[in-house]
């Protein structure tokens, strides 16, 4: 048995060992096995499982445009930081717009969706500094690209932005954009 014990507004990750022993002759049965628990009151969806792998759309349970899967997966990660939350879900709902806009035909509405993602990034940006966004950010689209149909459509939507030129602006600004 495990017994944690934390305020009802506490953020805590444990990470440790856990290693099975038998009672009756103090054998360990097992090597230790890497265990992290993370303990706090930012509410996930379920995983979705591989049933989250079947379409380009994934499975958004309670439809805030961000998958399942990687809701659970910023939350987790990113668990005792809201702020870095926050921009990570604006940037992640970003991609899926603009994955989702990738068969339409629609250079408009992709490159509109690309230039929103954009701005997540510049919120990213003001939030946790460049370096650890792009860190960041790398990771987490790993996660977001997890199946062929997802990285081909983001080829697409890539395919639609040639000869366009996006407006940048002073890093001064990035707070403006979360």
């Amino acid at each position: 048995a495990v017994t944690i014990h934390s305020g009802s507004i506490s953020q805590v990750k444990y990470s440790g060992t856990l290693q099975l022993k038998d009672n009756l002759n103090r054998a360990t049965n097992a090597l230790p096995l890497p265990i992290t628990v993370v303990v706090h009151n930012e509410p996930v969806p379920p995983d979705p499982g591989d049933a989250g792998k079947q379409t380009l759309e994934g499975i958004d349970a309670d439809n805030d445009g961000v998958r399942d899967d990687i809701q659970r997966w910023i939350v987790l990660n990113y668990f005792a930081s809201p702020a870095i939350i926050a921009g990570l879900m604006q940037y992640a709902e970003a991609v899926q717009r603009s994955l989702l806009s990738a068969n339409s035909g629609d250079r408009q509405l992709v490159i509109d969706n690309v230039e929103k993602e954009f701005n997540g990034l510049s919120c990213l940006s003001y939030v946790m500094g460049l370096e650890a966004r792009i860190e960041s950010t790398d990771k987490l689209e790993v996660e977001i690209f997890n199946t062929r149909e997802r990285s081909f459509a983001n080829i697409r939507v890539e395919s639609y932005l040639g000869g366009h030129v996006f407006q940048g602006h002073p890093s001064t600004l990035d707070k403006t954009f979360c």
